[in-house]
């Protein structure tokens, strides 16, 4: 994608992930009680198919009115990009959902189980995506050779289609070509790798240059997000999340001290009731099972609640190393 689609599809991504985040908030968040998991993923799968068409057509355009000098490398830098739109849109698409309070809070066992299966289902709607356009992408790739063994060929009419940046190559090219005839024909293919590799080199440095440009407004996009929903109350800092941690790791610990009570008591009196013997075994025995499974539910519980709570430590102290 050329400079002129980097600047159309960062607006139009913007604009897009706005259009997401407002049709969530009022068809899955806006009942006022836990998200409405069922509407969820088809409202994301349909946002994912708009926005790659709207980057499929910015992308046709960059091809046509600025062709790779290399269709091949054109045709491998074009599938990383569109790898990289779908992967970095998917990471979006989680950090909106882990910096939303309803979401959140949302954090009992099925509700973990329910957003592991959709989380899992858009990685697969994903990658399905991404042979979709790989095919699309090939196709695109074909019709440039194709264009570009016909003007080998001597077809004037499709020469426009360039562009006049192709027109000035095309002139530099002739004039190089002439300057090889008088040099023999040595120097005329010398002249004609030194100005492929030239255009190589170009292509390369501009895409590189559009994604690191398209890389820091995708960072400033979150910024401003996650600065927006802190101001507004919708996400807790970093020390009142710390705080939060601390808290419910305390709880929890009182949790698992209350059980290891109740064991000893328990154990003592059965010692001073059965006598030494299998008997007694068998029952201590049961009392311990007893004793690791209240422990492994305290355990869970306590993971499940801390869960939401590290994954926004997580994405703040992300944004502050960037």
């Amino acid at each position: 994608m050329d400079e002129k689609g980097l600047q159309a599809w960062s607006e139009k991504l913007d604009e897009l992930r706005g259009t997401r985040q407002q049709t969530v908030a009022s068809k899955v968040l806006a009942s006022g009680g836990p998200p409405n998991l069922e509407a969820y993923p088809e409202l994301i799968k349909e946002s994912l198919v708009s926005l790659m068409s709207h980057w499929w057509e910015i992308e046709k355009a960059a091809w046509k009115d600025n062709p790779p000098a290399d269709t091949a490398a054109g045709l491998s830098q074009t599938k990383k990009e569109m790898d990289t739109v779908i992967d970095l849109e998917l990471e979006a698409i989680e950090r909106e959902r882990a910096n939303t309070r309803e979401f959140a809070a949302f954090n009992t066992a099925a509700a973990r189980q329910g957003l592991e299966q959709i989380e899992n289902d858009l990685r697969r709607f994903g990658q399905d995506l991404k042979k979709s356009y790989a095919i699309k992408i090939d196709s695109l790739a074909r019709s440039a050779r194709r264009r570009e063994r016909e003007l080998s060929a001597g077809d004037p009419s499709l020469a426009p289609a360039y562009g006049s940046a192709s027109s000035s190559n095309g002139l530099g090219l002739a004039i190089m070509f002439v300057v090889g005839l008088i040099l023999g024909g040595g120097g005329s293919v010398y002249f004609w790798n030194q100005n492929n590799a030239a255009q190589k080199k170009l292509q390369e440095e501009t895409t590189k240059l559009a994604m690191e440009k398209k890389q820091i407004i995708d960072g400033m996009i979150l910024l401003q997000d996650t600065y927006y929903q802190l101001a507004t109350g919708k996400l807790l800092n970093i020390p009142d999340l710390e705080k939060l941690v601390k808290t419910k790791q305390e709880e929890f610990s009182k949790k698992r001290k209350a059980i290891e009570s109740s064991i000893a008591k328990q154990k003592e009196a059965l010692i001073k009731k059965i006598p030494a013997g299998d008997r007694l075994d068998k029952s201590l025995e049961k009392l311990e099972e007893s004793r690791v499974k209240q422990m492994e539910e305290v355990n869970k519980a306590e993971e499940e609640a801390l869960i939401p709570l590290r994954q926004q430590q997580k994405i703040h102290k992300e944004l502050m190393d960037r």
